[in-house]
């Protein structure tokens, strides 16, 4: 314990260079949950996000969510064709959407036994006419806990349903240019995704944004985070070995009450599994209403709320750094265009760089495996380099700490 009276001392001591390198510190955190709280990610961060959920879900196979929760309907090939239309409103031919007198079907068989079901995510987007609209949309309004898609067009005004039931916010930002899929918006300015509006009913929560950021039932909170899939591409249709789920078309072959059954208090996923809906993720693709689900189960598991065990984490972290980059060991003092000049020839700066990626490599790292949240650490990186660039320049002017 001679270690803590000496740095009581140290710290009685040096209460300036403390107090700059804790300023530096918060701004650091400030930045970190600045960019954790944007919908997008930078590319090079794509790898060790993959590694380091690969290690925890596949190597040291952690918990999943009990398979008894959910139930996956697959509707990619269950279809009906309905006139193309130009421009104009002149028909020029035939296109498939999802079938919508068998979807009314299998929600009037779930209305006759009182919505047994938990929840249910309708991952289809009802766009174009059908003859079977206004069935459907009987038996959707009787529906308990019933949600739909909406999108955000380019334009930014909301790409709304047909049907006037319950819906929910469904987009997702690729991270990369290859479209590869990492983080999740809950709300995007006012309208709330399908993820937290589900949350928000099922768990009696609220989501709202503060003049400090964003709060889940009144403790500090990301709009934006990287999602840990806890349910798998691999762990649906693959019979017992997986999760409950069955096609559309074959559930309805079988007797009503063997139907009920089979959603009785369980969130059931209907969406197109296997053909169309499918983006690039760590575990390679994935659905659509996968990424919906799971940014479920990341509410459900608290990955989007910053506890004080996590500020904490990064405190310390950050006020190390500060200290190290404002007061560490100086370096020979030299003509700053000249030292500017030989560092970037020696390759210095890039040689910062990659120091500083492994230091927050690592913080990352440990941030996931202990809070479950990933750290941004490219921007971190390189505001660190060019700070430090910085403050070498300046000392070469000759002015000091």
């Amino acid at each position: 314990m001679y270690i803590i009276p000496q740095i009581i001392k140290w710290l009685k001591a040096n209460p300036g260079k403390l107090m700059i390198s804790l300023a530096h510190a918060f701004w650091l955190i400030a930045l970190t949950f600045f960019w954790l709280n944007q919908s997008y990610t930078y590319g090079d961060e794509f790898f060790l996000v993959q590694m380091t959920s690969g290690i925890r879900h596949i190597v040291l196979k952690s918990e999943k969510p009990d398979k008894d929760d959910f139930f996956f309907i697959n509707v990619a090939y269950d279809r009906e064709l309905i006139p193309k239309l130009d421009g104009s409103g002149f028909e020029i031919g035939k296109q498939d959407i999802t079938d919508r007198k068998k979807l009314a079907q299998f929600f009037h068989i779930l209305n006759e036994n009182a919505n047994s079901h938990k929840f249910i995510i309708c991952d289809i987007f009802f766009k174009e006419d059908s003859p079977h609209d206004d069935l459907l949309l009987k038996e959707m309004k009787q529906m308990k806990n019933l949600i739909i898609p909406f999108h955000k067009p380019k334009s930014g005004q909301r790409d709304i349903p047909k049907f006037p039931v319950q819906s929910g916010l469904a987009d997702y930002e690729a991270a990369d240019t290859k479209g590869s899929f990492l983080k999740f918006r809950l709300m995007e300015d006012t309208q709330r995704s399908i993820p937290l509006i589900m949350y928000e009913k099922l768990h009696h929560a609220e989501f709202r944004e503060t003049p400090l950021g964003y709060a889940m039932n009144g403790k500090y909170s990301l709009n934006s985070f990287i999602l840990d899939f806890r349910v798998r591409y691999a762990d649906l249709f693959q019979g017992n070995k997986g999760y409950p789920s069955a096609y559309l078309g074959n559930i309805l072959l079988l007797p009503e009450t063997a139907i009920r059954e089979m959603v009785r208090d369980r969130i059931v996923i209907m969406g197109d599994f296997t053909e169309e809906d499918l983006h690039e993720s760590v575990f390679g693709e994935i659905p659509g209403s996968l990424i919906l689900l799971n940014a479920y189960l990341g509410l459900v598991n608290g990955d989007n709320v910053i506890s004080i065990h996590f500020l904490i984490f990064l405190s310390v972290i950050y006020l190390m750094i500060s200290y190290n980059m404002f007061y560490g060991k100086k370096i020979e003092e030299r003509q700053w265009a000249i030292r500017m000049i030989r560092s970037l020839i020696r390759g210095g700066f890039i040689a910062k760089l990659l120091d500083y990626l492994v230091i927050m490599g690592a913080v990352s790292v440990v941030s996931y495996f202990i809070f479950n949240i990933h750290v941004n650490i490219l921007l971190i990186a390189a505001y660190l380099t060019v700070l430090g660039h910085i403050i070498r320049y300046v000392r070469g002017l000759g002015i000091k700490n």
